[in-house]
């Protein structure tokens, strides 16, 4: 069972690094800010992005890849935007404080990625009417 369970964990976090190149293109962006993954053993569909340290941590359940397969993508974007927010907005602010203040404004952005992926945009800066 230990077999199985490592399985998942290599497998979904080898499907987030393989989202981080179609990402950067979607975005326009050059580069990744450092991140750790963090596979957890629950039903909860839910991804979350904990910032409570120096190096962002995407908390993801072991089966959210495997059974969302394609359709994982816009929840990976919508965490990678999360990262990329806090790693290029009040940077010079403490953790705590930028956190506070950002909470909003990346939950828009993120979201706002999250759904045109699921579109199936080209890239975030497409306009397309819908």
């Amino acid at each position: 069972m230990k077999m199985k369970k490592q399985n998942y964990i290599i497998r979904t976090k080898q499907y987030v690094d393989n989202c981080i190149p179609e990402y950067l293109k979607f975005m326009n962006i050059d580069t990744m800010p450092d991140f750790d993954v963090d596979v957890l053993k629950n039903k909860s569909p839910d991804l979350h992005t904990s910032h409570k340290s120096k190096v962002p941590v995407i908390q993801i359940p072991e089966m959210y890849t495997t059974l969302l397969k394609e359709n994982a993508k816009p929840g990976i974007y919508h965490e990678f935007t999360h990262i990329v927010d806090h790693a290029s907005i009040l940077i010079n602010m403490p953790i705590e404080q930028q956190n506070k203040y950002l909470r909003w404004y990346t939950e828009y952005h993120a979201t706002q990625v999250q759904m045109k992926k699921s579109l199936k945009f080209n890239s975030y800066y497409d306009e397309y009417h819908f």
